[in-house]
């Protein structure tokens, strides 16, 4: 019975993990396609990894207080440092990078039916009929299932775009190395300076046997700049740093394939997208319900409700304040991180 137990926790964690891993690689790669590439262009291959070193630092660092607090999950490792008033404030810092991560991909998929595929309505109609959809999908056990069943099919189709495009790279694609020069490579890191948060989120799940805690994201990370290194063997600089619209850079790699591929590179980033929204709902909820337990089972649904109807905005107006906040998403957790430090140190000597 006991083994019973466990391996059902142990499957638990896996697909929570899944779900993580997948907000984690989408995160990432919507970034840099939309944000990150067009400022630099060729060297986007090797200044997004510059890119993610914040992110890492600061994930082994509040690893590194768990260890020191004896903690299985960050939010415990906060209690331990800060009190519960801390452990309230990291559940509700969570929940707002969720929500704004969740907000930018939602964005980004509409965007793709309206402008990327052509399909007929309005960014708000589009917007009500996904997240209707979503609804029905938004289950608290269904969805991380869903994925952790999912992944391995959407892994071997990314890999199959993978290997049908890489016949058409060119290693002379990837210069000129610095990009446009000194300044796009330090507008860049400054643009993508939190592109390594979504880290902090492997961080609350509970360690599995013989599982190490950030190891889970180094398959979506290495995955997204594999994705964009293919991107830049793909596609001149001269192309990259071309004014064009959010569809176009989500497109970008298909550009110039056939219709087959393209449809499915298309079916494969509007899937990730679409349970990428839905783990933005379901993980936000989760962090909430740890200190409110009289939580209503339906959080998720307003949640996601009202990340939608941000879409009743100008979209560029949105992209644009979206792309100001993005930036400054890690500052938060790093605050968080010097706060906590010394407090585990102290509690350790003592």
């Amino acid at each position: 019975m006991k083994w019973q137990i466990h391996a059902r926790v142990d499957g638990e964690l896996r697909a929570r993990t899944a779900l993580v891993r997948l907000l984690c690689a989408v995160s990432v790669w919507r970034i840099v396609m939309t944000r990150l590439l067009p400022l630099c262009g060729a060297s986007a291959w090797w200044l997004a990894l510059l890119s993610l070193l914040p992110g890492a630092l600061v994930a082994l660092l509040l690893r590194f207080t768990m260890a020191r607090c004896h903690a299985s999950t960050l939010t415990e490792a906060v209690r331990a440092c800060l009190g519960r008033g801390g452990a309230i404030l990291v559940s509700l810092l969570l929940t707002a990078l969720l929500l704004v991560d969740g907000v930018a991909s939602i964005t980004a998929l509409i965007t793709l039916f309206t402008e990327g595929l052509g399909t007929r309505g309005t960014q708000l109609t589009l917007a009500i009929l996904t997240g209707v959809m979503l609804l029905f999908s938004l289950h608290r056990e269904g969805l991380p299932r869903a994925v952790c069943f999912l992944r391995w099919g959407m892994i071997a189709a990314t890999v199959l775009v993978a290997a049908l495009l890489l016949p058409d790279g060119h290693l002379d694609h990837l210069f000129p190395l610095h990009g446009e020069g000194g300044a796009s490579a330090l507008a860049t890191l400054k643009t993508g300076a939190s592109l390594g948060w979504p880290l902090a989120l492997l961080l609350t799940i509970p360690a599995r046997s013989g599982w190490g805690r950030l190891q889970g994201g180094v398959g979506p990370v290495f995955a997204a700049l594999a994705a964009v290194f293919l991107v830049n063997l793909l596609i001149p600089h001269e192309l990259l740093m071309q004014e064009s619209s959010l569809a176009s850079q989500l497109l970008l790699p298909t550009r110039y394939v056939p219709n087959a591929l393209r449809l499915l590179s298309m079916c494969l980033l509007m899937l990730a997208f679409f349970l990428a929204i839905g783990a933005a709902a379901q993980l936000a909820t989760a962090h909430l319900s740890m200190h409110w337990k009289a939580l209503p089972g339906w959080a998720a649904y307003v949640l996601l409700v009202g990340m939608f109807i941000t879409q009743v905005a100008d979209v560029p107006t949105l992209w644009r304040i979206l792309g100001a906040v993005e930036p400054w998403l890690l500052a938060p957790l790093a605050l968080l991180t010097l706060a906590c430090l010394p407090a585990a140190l102290l509690r350790r000597k003592a």
